[in-house]
C-alpha cells in the first residue's frame, strides 16, 4: 500500500493496488484489474522467499495475458538476496531495497535504457549486480498509505457485520538487538517511519469496519522510550482504535501499563523463544515467573488481553524444554497460550549462525520451486525438515499432556467455572425448559444438515 501511495502522490505516474487474494474471478479478475490501468503499463509483484513459487505463478499469469508488459519483483526476497533476484521465469527487473524511490526512478526513465543502468538498487538482466539501497530518512522519503475505506473495501463482505484486522508496521529492516535474532532483515539498518504520522493513520481508519490494528514489527524495536513516544502520539491524535503489539517477556511497570491503556492497547503477545534461562539471555530476556505473573494480572485487570507464544523446535533448543515450558505455564497460571514452531527465516541472524549445521530448505530449494511451482512441492520452512516437524509435534503433545493433566490446573478451571457461571439464570432456564428446547432444535438442525449431505 505504501508503494502504491508513493507512486500516486509523489510522481507523475498513476498506480493501482491489486490484492489477488480478494479477487472473485481469479485469472479473469486479475486481467480485468490490469486492463483498468491506461497504457503504457508496468507490473510489480511482492516477493518473499518463503512464497517465491506463488510469486512466479502470479508473474506467469500476468505474462500470459500481457506478454508486452515489463514485470518486476520487490520486497523481502530481492532485498535480502540481490544476486538471486533475477533468473526467475518472466521477471524482467527487480527492486532491491526500499522500492518506492527505485520504482519512481524506473518509471521516469523506462524509455532510457542507458540511464536505467545507473539507478541504485535496480537489478536488470545482464546488468551489474547492485547492493540493496535503503532510504536514509524513510519518514520523509516514503509516503504513507491513506488508510481510508477504498483500501479496505475489497476485504469486507457485502453484509454490514463484516470486519477485518489491519496489520501495520512502524519500521523496516532489523534492529540488530538480541530480541530480533530470529526475524528477517539481518544486516539491514532499522528504518523507522514517523510515529506521529502513523498515529494519524490509525485515526483515518476509525470509521471503517476494522475493529483492531496489529502492530507486527519485531519485538526488538520496542525500547521503553519508543513505546512511550508511540503511546503519546496515539493519545495526542485521540486514537479510539483498538491495537496490539508483540514483546519478548517484559516486566512492564504500572506507568507503562497505564500508557498502553490510555492509548487503547487491547492485546499483547509475549514471545518466548525458549524457556531455558541461558537461551533467554541471548535474546536479552530474564523471566522471573512470580514477577511476570503479577504483570499479566495487572494487564488483565486493565482490560488488555495477553497471549503467551512459545517457540519450540529451534536450532538452539536444549533437552528438558517440555518440562520447562509446562512448569512456567503452571507457575504463571495463564491459560491463554500458543505453541508454535520456531520461525525459519533465511534472512535472520539465527539462520546465519545455524543454517549450515541444521537440516532445512536452503535458498536454492526455494528458487528451484519458484522455477516450476506447478510440479514441485513448496519447501517446508521448518528447522530439521520432516524429522524436525515430527519433533515439534512430539514436543507440543508432551507439553499439553503435562499441562492438562496437572491436578492444580484442573481444580483452577473447575473453580473458575463455578465462580463465573450464572447459576440463577441456569436454574431458571432449566425450570422453564429453555435448554431442552434448544437441544431439540439443535438436534433437528443437525439431522437436517446431515440429510442435505
Amino acid at each position: 500500500m505504501a508503494l502504491d501511495t508513493h507512486i500516486r502522490d509523489r510522481s507523475r505516474h498513476g498506480s493501482k493496488y491489486i490484492d489477488t487474494r480478494v479477487l472473485d474471478n481469479g485469472y479473469e479478475g486479475l486481467v480485468d484489474e490490469i486492463n483498468q490501468v491506461p497504457e503504457p503499463r508496468v507490473v510489480v509483484v511482492e516477493a518473499k522467499t518463503r512464497g517465491l513459487g506463488q510469486t512466479t505463478a502470479m508473474v506467469e499469469q500476468v505474462k500470459h495475458a500481457f506478454p508486452e508488459i515489463p514485470v518486476g519483483i520487490f520486497g523481502q526476497h530481492p532485498t535480502d538476496f540481490p544476486a538471486e533476484a533475477l533468473g526467475l521465469p518472466g521477471v524482467d527487473f527487480a527492486l532491491s531495497g526500499d522500492p518506492e524511490p527505485i520504482l519512481k526512478q524506473y518509471l521516469d526513465l523506462v524509455d532510457l535504457p542507458q540511464r536505467l543502468e545507473k539507478i541504485a538498487g535496480l537489478q536488470l538482466p545482464g546488468g551489474e549486480l547492485k547492493p540493496a539501497t535503503f532510504s536514509q530518512n524513510i519518514a520523509a522519503e516514503v509516503a504513507l498509505p491513506n488508510l481510508t475505506y477504498p483500501y479496505w473495501a475489497p476485504y469486507l463482505r457485502d453484509d454490514d457485520n463484516s470486519t477485518c484486522t489491519a496489520e501495520l508496521r512502524l519500521s523496516r529492516g532489523n534492529s540488530g538487538f538480541p530480541p530480533d535474532r530470529a526475524f528477517p532483515g539481518h544486516g539491514q539498518a532499522l528504518r523507522l517511519f514517523d510515529l506521529k504520522s502513523l498515529a494519524n493513520l490509525m485515526d483515518r481508519c476509525a470509521g471503517t469496519n476494522i475493529p483492531h490494528v496489529s502492530i507486527i514489527d519485531p519485538p526488538g524495536i520496542w525500547t521503553l522510550q519508543r513505546l512511550v513516544n508511540w503511546c503519546d502520539a496515539l493519545k495526542k491524535s485521540r486514537n479510539t482504535k483498538s491495537w496490539g503489539l508483540q514483546f519478548m517477556p517484559t516486566l512492564l511497570r504500572e506507568g507503562e501499563i497505564q500508557l498502553l491503556v490510555d492509548s487503547w492497547c487491547k492485546k499483547i503477545d509475549f514471545i518466548f523463544p525458549s524457556c531455558d534461562p541461558e537461551r533467554l539471555r541471548t535474546y536479552g530476556c530474564i523471566v522471573e515467573p512470580k514477577a511476570l505473573k503479577q504483570v499479566l494480572h495487572a494487564l488483565k485487570t486493565s482490560g488488555i488481553s495477553v497471549t503467551l507464544r512459545f517457540w519450540i523446535g529451534g536450532p538452539e533448543e536444549t533437552p528438558g524444554e517440555v518440562k520447562r515450558v509446562a512448569s512456567l505455564i503452571r507457575q504463571i497460571g495463564h491459560l491463554d497460550y500458543l505453541l508454535q514452531p520456531y520461525p525459519y527465516h533465511l534472512g535472520s541472524q539465527v539462520y546465519a549462525e545455524y543454517g549450515a549445521e541444521q537440516a532445512g530448505p536452503d535458498l536454492q530449494a526455494f528458487i528451484d520451486w519458484a522455477r516450476d511451482p506447478n510440479h514441485m512441492d513448496q519447501p517446508s520452512p521448518i528447522w530439521g525438515l520432516e524429522a524436525g516437524g515430527r519433533k515439534i509435534q512430539h514436543t507440543a503433545r508432551a507439553i499439553l499432556r503435562k499441562i492438562n493433566r496437572n491436578p492444580v490446573r484442573m481444580v483452577r478451571i473447575y473453580v473458575d467455572r463455578v465462580i463465573n457461571t450464572r447459576w440463577i439464570d441456569k436454574i431458571e432456564r432449566k425450570a422453564i425448559g429453555v435448554d431442552a428446547l434448544l437441544a431439540e432444535e439443535h438436534e433437528e438442525f443437525t439431522m437436517g444438515r446431515d440429510h442435505k449431505k
